[in-house]
């Protein structure tokens, strides 16, 4: 049975599809499926594969095992994504997920990191919220004098790479329709939505980068602060409590 661990692996992501985002595939998605399809793929392997329970989706996703079904009920119409049953050595059936490897292709993906689904902030989400990080990651980018600036670096850091390598986040201005329409969700559900984003450490409203603009987010690729673990477990306890007294059969 999954539990929250104490250590995170802030290295770890899978390459997350823009294009399902650009061609409005993700905004057709089932709420269910968008919010169990990072748990699958940040648990992929490099083939592409992936074998967690659905009791563990249910846990990282913050969801029922039911959702869980239905969300792959979901994915099964989304193209590069395949569900096999398998029997394990020791006899077991089982199943396990696979989301074919995207090509090598400048632009083509974002990192979407497997600390956001650990350190129990994607299950704290709102199902709107989760149908919105993945599009706020899409249309935020990267600005390297202004994360100078708003970071307090050295000017003389010269390495624009190097930097967006380590880059904390990205900036946002966004119209909320475009969000709103590529998040299949409804224009007076962003408000809500941004909200638990902030309220779970992976958006944060700042200064706007350019004079004409209204507002300017800070979306974060690793969110700034987690939950403590021993309260995700019993949390997931008490959500998922799966044993249960059997009655003894009569003589």
């Amino acid at each position: 049975m999954y539990t929250f661990k104490e250590k995170l692996n802030c290295g770890n992501f899978f390459r997350f599809d823009k294009m399902i985002i650009r061609k409005k595939i993700w905004a057709k998605l089932p709420t269910a499926s968008k919010t169990i399809y990072p748990v699958i793929g940040v648990h992929c392997n490099a083939e592409g594969v992936a074998f967690p329970s659905e009791l563990t989706i249910a846990k990282l996703s913050g969801c029922t095992e039911k959702t869980v079904r239905e969300g792959i009920k979901g994915l099964m119409g989304l193209r590069g994504f395949h569900k096999e049953r398998y029997i394990t050595y020791r006899g077991q059936r089982a199943i396990k997920y696979r989301l074919n490897p995207l090509p090598v292709e400048k632009g083509r993906a974002f990192f979407f990191h497997k600390v956001i689904i650990e350190g129990g902030n994607w299950s704290q989400l709102t199902p709107t919220a989760r149908a919105l990080y993945p599009v706020l990651r899409l249309f935020s980018f990267h600005d390297y004098y202004e994360y100078l600036i708003r970071e307090d670096l050295d000017p003389s850091y010269n390495d624009n790479m190097d930097l967006y390598k380590e880059r904390k986040y990205d900036f946002l201005i966004a119209d909320i329709d475009v969000i709103a329409e590529h998040a299949g969700i409804s224009i007076r559900s962003i408000p809500p939505a941004m909200k638990a984003l902030q309220e779970n450490y992976l958006l944060e409203e700042t200064e706007p980068i350019y004079r004409d603009d209204n507002s300017t987010w800070k979306v974060y690729l690793i969110p700034t602060n987690y939950f403590e673990r021993d309260w995700l477990n019993q949390e997931a306890f008490k959500k998922h409590r799966t044993v249960e007294l059997k009655k003894l059969p009569t003589k």
